[in-house]
């Protein structure tokens, strides 16, 4: 209860109240199925019953700062375990455009605080365009960590934002495009409403915070797999 109290005081976001836009975007996750998963039959149907959902999330920003949230859904129906969900492992992801500064959570293993220097993406802007929400964008390539990355955007609104980490176009991006073909899989960004709004930005603030940088939230990651892998192959003790 101290560390709560704790994180509470010392955690508590600066707010500001400038005119500010927010996009709804929908998200949806996609792979082709193994032969495990296609082997159980009600797993298979819990999955592709999670593959078809478009999981909602809000951008809020002006011309510098933006934060990326998932909208709550109200689901009062009891999960038997016959229903797979996916949930990010952010809660939130706050990017400033002018300090080239990204800074977000992560919830497993624990609670961890990542603040960092935004990664510059090598985009490829081409001329192919089409339409979302009646904006005419445009598509631009690149590629992060084996990924191929397709993303579309408005010259309309000529600010720099996006969902999750995405950054960096002469434009708001609209959709994501993000596909590993080696997993055969695809996950979908896109926009699905856009708006004013008088919403205050919470700006997380790191005063007595203890954050990480990228780097090392990655070396955490895998001294924690490596011990988890020791653990349930028999190389440790439980109290370990």
């Amino acid at each position: 209860m101290k560390y709560i109290l704790f994180f509470a005081i010392c955690f508590a976001p600066m707010f500001i109240f400038s005119q500010m836009i927010e996009v709804v975007y929908l998200e949806q996750s996609q792979w082709d199925m193994d032969e495990e998963e296609l082997g159980d039959i009600e797993y298979r149907n819990a999955l592709l019953l999670a593959m078809e959902e478009k999981r909602p999330y809000k951008l809020l920003f002006n011309d510098s700062i933006s934060i990326y949230e998932k909208i709550p859904k109200i689901d009062n129906s009891p999960n038997d375990g016959s229903r797979v969900e996916f949930s990010s492992s952010e809660t939130f992801i706050f990017k400033d455009l002018k300090n080239r500064k990204i800074m977000y959570d992560q919830i497993y293993p624990k609670k961890y605080f990542i603040l960092d220097s935004l990664t510059h993406m090598d985009w490829e802007l081409t001329r192919e365009t089409k339409e979302i929400l009646g904006q005419k964008v445009y598509r631009a390539n690149a590629e992060k960590d084996k990924f191929e990355i397709i993303a579309w955007y408005t010259k309309d609104i000529s600010i720099a934002h996006g969902p999750q980490e995405f950054w960096g176009l002469p434009g708001l991006i609209l959709s994501i495009e993000i596909k590993h073909e080696r997993k055969n899989s695809i996950d979908t960004i896109i926009a699905d409403k856009i708006s004013m709004s008088t919403t205050a930005v919470k700006v997380p603030q790191t005063k007595n915070v203890k954050t990480y940088t990228k780097e090392e939230f990655k070396q955490i990651m895998k001294e924690f797999r490596e011990k988890q892998d020791r653990f349930y192959g028999g190389g440790v003790d439980a109290d370990d």
